[in-house]
């Protein structure tokens, strides 16, 4: 695991090129100042890389910045009090109480079938 504190698109750029990265966690999207068009041409130069994108909300939950970025990600997980709420083009959206607290216990629990929010609790499953 490698940890940097690039500051720009060019930085990460860089950093991707010289390096084989599996996994490539941006926190945050809005505090490096990257656009949709700059997230795509990383994706595209690093095809076996997968991106973790972090972003910034408004006060009223929406994305800080261009709403192009959820129309260009496969999972969008949104943490509200303690609650990581999962959307995505794979499966059905769910949910999953993250935090121990009693104040963040959700009053609505995501019952049926296995859901892609089981891969970070299900011991038994490989994915």
């Amino acid at each position: 695991m490698y940890f940097a504190n690039y500051r720009n698109f060019e930085q990460i750029r860089e950093a991707l090129k010289q390096n084989d990265y599996e996994f490539v966690v941006v926190d945050s999207i809005n505090f490096i100042n990257l656009e949709p068009e700059d997230v795509e041409i990383l994706k595209s130069e690093n095809k076996g890389t997968a991106f973790i994108t972090i972003q910034q909300a408004t006060k009223g939950g929406q994305f800080r910045g261009s709403q192009q970025f959820a129309h260009n990600c496969d999972i969008i997980i949104e943490v509200i009090e303690g609650v990581a709420h999962h959307t995505g083009r794979y499966a059905a959206p769910s949910e999953m109480a993250i935090f121990d607290n009693p104040q963040f216990k959700s009053k609505k629990v995501a019952t049926g079938p296995p859901n892609q929010m089981q891969m970070f609790t299900d011991s038994e499953n490989t994915f």
